[in-house]
């Protein structure tokens, strides 16, 4: 089985174990799974990317994991990070940005390498304080599309570093 399949169904079955007491790992054949010994407050999944980089990323309505294959990494919004909580989209460009994009914060793209966030709250000036993004594409020739709620489509623009 895919080393990236095997991390998904194991979050998959710590995600759903999260209701009730964890004691331990379990191994059933060449698969590991997590219960939840940490008690992430996750709440609903809503996106899963694997970065080029080995670690899966789940969008959750609560924020942000970051999954290495044994543990979690739980990334609440702040000032310095991701711009909102409820994560609606993940996704990878070709360059090792992850872009994140939220319910109604806008998105945040964080670079991989560098391990730093690049927040757009506001993609353009639309008038609305609510910038949600529903859908986040990366297409193979590096154009990156954002599908809005409200407000269109959104092309980020590399030049400018702006929608």
């Amino acid at each position: 089985m895919h080393t990236t399949t095997r991390k998904i169904l194991g979050f998959f079955v710590f995600f759903f174990s999260s209701l009730y007491p964890a004691t331990s790992q379990i191994r059933v054949g060449n698969l590991l799974l997590y219960e939840n010994t940490t008690n992430l407050n996750v709440g609903k999944l809503t996106a899963i990317c694997p970065s080029s980089d080995g670690y899966l990323w789940f969008g959750s309505e609560n924020g942000l994991v970051q999954f290495d294959g044994y543990r979690y990494k739980f990334i609440e919004a702040s000032a310095d990070g991701i711009t909102g909580n409820k994560i609606t989209d993940l996704s990878e460009d070709s360059i090792g940005n992850l872009w994140i994009g939220t319910y109604n914060d806008g998105i945040s793209k964080y670079n991989l390498a560098t391990k730093r966030y690049r927040r757009y709250p506001q993609l353009w000036q639309s008038g609305s304080s609510v910038q949600r993004v529903n859908k986040v594409l990366v297409l193979p020739d590096g154009d990156i599309w954002l599908a809005t709620n409200g407000m269109g489509l959104a092309h980020y623009l590399p030049k400018t570093d702006s929608f």
